[in-house]
């Protein structure tokens, strides 16, 4: 039989042999909830991110526009349209389309070819007046206008870079280039029941008297159409 002593030499052996391992035990788990305390805190600030993404802000920093309150800025060239028999044209896409080939040299003009089109052609934007332009102006037998169109001369002198003539720097200089002889443009108009006459005027000032009226300017040509 063991004696008193014996038994107790066995605890002291027991619990020297388990110390070392219980402390080895909760130093793993220590530096374990270490390690994890990290991931736990990235893991806790994604949840708030996640939140704040499916739930907008009472109070955002950027509030839309009234619909009701929004401007709309308009061209006023850009709305007006050339009358036709003294009424505006209707909008919207040309149907049939006449183009009309010109030749123009200084203060003469002659007709050159006609030709029609088909297709959904957009209206030409209305363009200001200004002295030096060309006018075509489309009338019926009894002089009333039924079409026009005004563009820049397409004999106007414009400045241009000449590489020709090299700057101080290498550089290309400006340079006025003017067409020289004939010129040929076109000008593309509705295709208008009654239309006898196509005038032709470089413009020497703004509009007319009346919206119908001839504007102020030298009259180049005034050509009979054929009628078809």
């Amino acid at each position: 039989m063991k004696g008193p002593g014996r038994s107790s030499l066995d605890r002291t052996r027991i619990a020297g042999f388990l110390a070392p391992r219980v402390w080895f035990l909760l130093a793993c788990v220590v530096l374990v909830a270490l390690a994890l305390l990290p991931l736990a805190k990235r893991a806790r600030e994604a949840s708030v991110v996640d939140q704040k993404i499916a739930r907008p802000p009472s109070h955002p920093d950027v509030v839309p526009a009234d619909p009701a309150v929004t401007s709309e800025v308009t061209d006023p060239v850009a709305d007006f349209v050339p009358p036709v028999g003294g009424a505006a044209v209707a909008s919207g896409p040309l149907k049939e389309a006449r183009a009309y080939q010109l030749v123009l040299n200084g203060a003469t003009c002659q007709l050159k070819d006609i030709q029609d089109l088909r297709g959904d052609f957009k209206r030409l934007r209305a363009i200001r007046r200004s002295p030096g332009m060309i006018s075509c102006r489309l009338l019926d037998a009894g002089g009333n206008l039924l079409a026009e169109e005004t563009m820049p001369a397409p004999d106007e002198a414009c400045l241009v870079l000449d590489p020709n003539v090299p700057g101080p720097n290498g550089e290309s200089t400006p340079a006025m280039l003017a067409p020289g002889g004939e010129t040929v443009f076109q000008t593309r108009l509705p295709k208008v029941a009654g239309a006898v006459t196509l005038e032709v005027l470089r413009l020497s000032g703004g509009n007319g008297a009346t919206p119908d009226a001839r504007p102020p300017g030298e009259l180049l040509a005034s050509i009979p159409l054929p009628q078809s």
